[in-house]
């Protein structure tokens, strides 16, 4: 691998990645703020603030509402393809093109730098995203997975809706949104990463040229976390049409709160191998629940790990949801032995995921909206070197804060 990434940061605080793709004809932008839907309440100059839930992915939307109209527009005039996204960490704005790259990371820069708010424009955003809510509310899929992280999290964040409800949404105003802008859309809370075959020159004179035009003062501010609730290992129901039953078990584990970042992705890519190992399609486990009817095709699981949430889910479907749920727990208690035994079958999943890293190496998109850039500085090439340097001892203890007596929750919709 001969790329690599060049990093600085600009006189006003704006981290800025720069990776080299020669031989590609697109460049890809992104310009992201490590703002999402978890981030629920700060302290600015005093005064406390609460963000209502949907709040991140609100702001988003009305961001490219400008007085001259959409912000999209500009882009497609530049002959560029644009677009944004919210999470539970991050916002993040891109453009992809062929051409004038750096007339269009001019405008990326500017129209997320440049806010434009109204209580008109806010009133009139409301009903919009509430029946952009309603239509997937009801989806069997977004339902379980929402409940199961509402009873790994009850009263959180992350147990809501990362577009809010109708109720948040009337808490939203333009003022609220002008405070976020300035707080967490200021130049050293921002990330760029400019992937492709771009003329470096020219794009590290229009990001400095730019930035000075938009210069504006520095806001202190203090996040806030927010408090977990403790929780009780539970089973829900839920009450919609589908054809098969469907089911999530969900495990809460200890928060990583003072982890640093390349023992937290350590940690993301360690987990993920041992879930492989144990759960994997390839595993004898695996096979001998498929083949008695445990299992189906539709099973899966799930692996997050932040410094404040910390947890894994498994994805079933079928009649035997109960024998699932057993099959399941039984595996998880013999855990630690069996991640400490085939050396073999590890080498061979650490190859595969190479592999998969190496895939993605080739898709632009991927590498410039990176969560793992904007919010720990943790490249993809960072991340190729930790996969491959994993031990089985490192494996051994990623297990170790993962499989220790866990408690198994279950929701579920009933055919």
């Amino acid at each position: 691998m001969t790329e690599a990434m060049q990093t600085y940061q600009t006189a006003d605080g704006l981290t800025v990645h720069l990776v080299k793709k020669p031989g590609f004809h697109q460049t890809v932008a992104a310009l992201s703020t490590a703002f999402g839907a978890e981030t629920r309440a700060f302290e600015l100059a005093g005064k406390h603030y609460d963000i209502p839930s949907g709040t991140a992915h609100f702001f988003e939307h009305k961001l490219f509402d400008k007085k001259e109209g959409d912000a999209l527009n500009r882009f497609n005039a530049l002959g560029a393809d644009a677009n944004a996204f919210t999470s539970q960490q991050q916002t993040t704005y891109y453009f992809t093109a062929t051409s004038r790259v750096a007339e269009n990371l001019a405008w990326l820069l500017t129209f997320v730098q440049t806010p434009y708010f109204t209580a008109d424009k806010v009133a009139r955003e409301r009903p919009i995203i509430a029946q952009e809510i309603d239509l997937y509310r009801d989806d069997p899929a977004f339902a379980l997975y929402q409940g199961a992280l509402g009873q790994l999290y009850p009263g959180s964040a992350q147990a809501d809706d990362i577009a809010g409800d109708r109720a948040s949404l009337a808490e939203i105003t333009a003022e609220l949104l002008t405070v976020l802008h300035q707080v967490f859309y200021q130049p050293r809370q921002l990330v760029l990463t400019v992937v492709g075959n771009f003329d470096e020159a020219a794009v590290r004179k229009v990001i400095a040229q730019t930035q000075a035009s938009l210069s504006r003062p520095a806001q202190d501010y203090d996040l806030l976390p927010e408090p977990l609730a403790a929780i009780e290992e539970s089973v829900q129901a839920l009450s919609l049409p589908v054809q098969n039953s469907k089911a999530i078990f969900s495990i809460r584990l200890d928060p990583l709160e003072d982890i640093q970042p390349a023992a937290l992705i350590q940690q993301a890519l360690a987990g993920e191998l041992a879930l492989d190992l144990l759960f994997g399609e390839q595993s004898d486990w695996y096979q001998t629940q498929y083949e008695a009817g445990i299992l189906t095709d539709e099973f899966d699981y799930e692996y997050c790990v932040e410094p404040n949430y910390h947890y894994y889910l498994f994805f079933v479907a079928g009649e035997a949801l109960s024998a699932a749920k057993a099959a399941i727990t039984a595996r998880l208690q013999e855990a630690m032995v069996v991640l400490a035994g085939d050396q073999a079958e590890l080498t061979l999943l650490q190859q595969a995921a190479a592999g998969e890293q190496l895939m993605i190496g080739d898709q632009l998109e991927r590498i410039a909206v990176d969560a793992d850039l904007v919010l720990y500085g943790y490249s993809y090439f960072d991340k190729m070197k930790t996969l491959a340097s994993l031990s089985q001892q490192a494996v051994l203890a990623a297990g170790a804060k993962m499989f220790s007596s866990p408690a198994v929750n279950q929701i579920q919709i009933q055919k």
